[in-house]
């Protein structure tokens, strides 16, 4: 069902190489790291047929003996790992191993992110090794204006989505003007005690000046 070559249909060199990465692919996420797709053609110049054989060598079933994480100066290592869908002791996959490069990059606290693997200590097994290079997770931001209702207005905000390399975020905000004052603390914690649960809170101050009255929250 996955091959796009098909009895009866013109010969294609471009999809029989597509069928190769597919049949690959679906093998190496089956565990099987190493295998390896060879086509066959035996070509009836009369009848102008191509008959097509996929040879396949599977190999032996690879298990994922070690993850291993480097380049992580600021962030800890189980920020990183629980982001992985693949674990120490499962079935080699391909695909698991490509969602987790993207689940890692998508944290927002690298600029890159590579993972590449290696034979383990025998031929059935596979290291895979994580490399990330960090960049900058906290920001200031400051600004003024002038309105003709509140007159001069002021905001400060500043947020670390990394507090302390443990993929917390904290955010401190504060707004003045003549009308209107606002100060915030918001904190998340995404995977609280290590759990799939998350925990968040808001703190928050705000004074709202109305003509005949004041708003208090």
């Amino acid at each position: 069902k996955r091959l796009k070559t098909k009895p009866g249909k013109i010969f294609s060199r471009s999809k029989l190489g597509e069928d190769i990465v597919r049949l690959t692919a679906l093998y190496k996420d089956r565990g099987y790291a190493f295998a390896n797709i060879t086509p066959l053609t035996n070509i009836d110049m009369d009848k102008r047929i191509v008959h097509l054989t996929f040879e396949l060598e599977k190999g032996k079933l690879v298990t994922v003996e070690r993850i291993n994480v480097a380049g992580n100066t600021k962030t800890r290592d189980k920020v990183i790992r629980r982001e992985m869908i693949i674990s120490e002791g499962d079935l080699y996959s391909s695909r698991r191993i490509a969602i987790s490069k993207r689940r890692v990059m998508a944290l927002g606290y690298f600029k890159d992110v590579t993972l590449n693997t290696k034979q383990g200590s025998s031929d059935d097994r596979i290291v895979i090794n994580v490399r990330v290079t960090e960049r900058p997770t906290g920001t200031f931001q400051i600004g003024a204006g002038f309105s003709s209702v509140e007159n001069f207005i002021a905001q400060a905000q500043i947020a670390q989505n990394n507090l302390f390399g443990r993929g917390q975020s904290l955010t401190l905000q504060a707004q003045m003007s003549s009308l209107r004052q606002l100060f915030l603390l918001r904190f998340t914690e995404p995977y609280f005690l290590d759990s799939r649960w998350t925990f968040a809170f808001s703190l928050f101050n705000s004074l709202t000046n109305f003509e005949s009255f004041n708003r208090q929250a």
